[in-house]
């Protein structure tokens, strides 16, 4: 019931012998329930992102104010893992600011 339309739940419980009304309530309650999940996912990779991004500020600043060594690679990797940061925490934004217009199964969006 999690990827499918409402329309579809709808006819689903229908056929199941469930009332209109009832059907119509179940649905909301299931869609307020996924909604809730979406926002959850959201919250956490707004989270996880964050902290991703700030791997590469704190490591900058170590270099910028630490001992004076050339540490470029390692500074590409920090600058990789507070890029894909940035991704994680829009796509959390996304899914807290607007749950509905997540598509597709939630057990599937993972973190």
């Amino acid at each position: 019931m999690w990827g499918e339309s409402r329309e579809a739940v709808v006819r689903m419980l229908r056929a199941s012998g469930v009332s209109a009304t009832e059907a119509d309530e179940r649905c909301d309650a299931l869609l307020r329930e996924r909604a809730a999940a979406i926002r959850e996912i959201g919250v956490r990779q707004i989270l996880i992102g964050g902290a991703m991004v700030l791997i590469p500020i704190v490591f900058w600043l170590w270099i910028r104010f630490g001992p004076p060594r050339l540490w470029t690679r390692l500074f590409s990797c920090a600058a990789a893992i507070g890029l894909f940061g940035v991704w994680k925490l829009t796509q959390g934004a996304v899914k807290a600011a607007a749950p509905g217009s997540v598509t597709g199964p939630v057990a599937d969006m993972g973190d």
